[in-house]
């Protein structure tokens, strides 16, 4: 059984355009426990006009999925996937990156996917995730959402850190 609280959900969103309209990244989320972030090297991306705007689409190189602590758990499978995005006609880029990790434990993989917002340095956005690993199958009905920012890290590589939230982690 799915855990969806639409007051919680309203929140939530609310809270993320209100920092979206301040342009200022968010910490933490209304109600919602860190559980996590994913850290991501990508291509620069090529970017391929379309009638709704201009799509971006980078490759993903490497990376994984992190506790708060540091802790690695998962590994990203390297071409798997990709950020990608839609930049409309009035400026406003949608992101919606997908990918696909491998549990560090052996317990499986997950396949993510992220639909959101960017203003002029974070993304905004909720997370779906489909695993069969019985170690982290609860996160098959956790309502994710959070925030990420593009870097450059001190060997030029591009890189994604998306943090992630949860008011329903670990919920049967």
């Amino acid at each position: 059984m799915r855990f969806f609280n639409p007051l919680l959900i309203a929140t939530s969103l609310a809270a993320a355009a209100m920092h979206v309209a301040a342009q200022t990244p968010m910490t933490t989320w209304p109600m919602s426990q860190h559980i996590g972030y994913l850290s991501i090297d990508i291509t620069s991306g090529q970017v391929i006009p379309s009638p709704r705007g201009n799509r971006t689409v980078n490759s993903y190189l490497g990376g994984g999925a992190f506790t708060p602590d540091g802790t690695q758990i998962a590994t990203l499978i390297a071409g798997e996937g990709g950020e990608g995005g839609l930049t409309d006609s009035i400026g406003v880029f949608h992101i919606n990156p997908r990918g696909v990790l491998n549990f560090t434990d052996g317990s499986g993989y997950a396949f993510w996917e992220c639909h959101g917002i960017k203003n002029t340095t974070t993304e905004y956005f909720f997370m779906s995730v489909d695993t069969n690993s019985k170690t982290y199958f609860w996160l098959n009905w956790a309502f994710l959402v959070g925030s990420g920012l593009k870097t450059t890290g001190s060997n030029g590589a591009l890189n994604l850190r998306f943090d992630l939230f949860s008011p329903t982690a670990g919920i049967p």
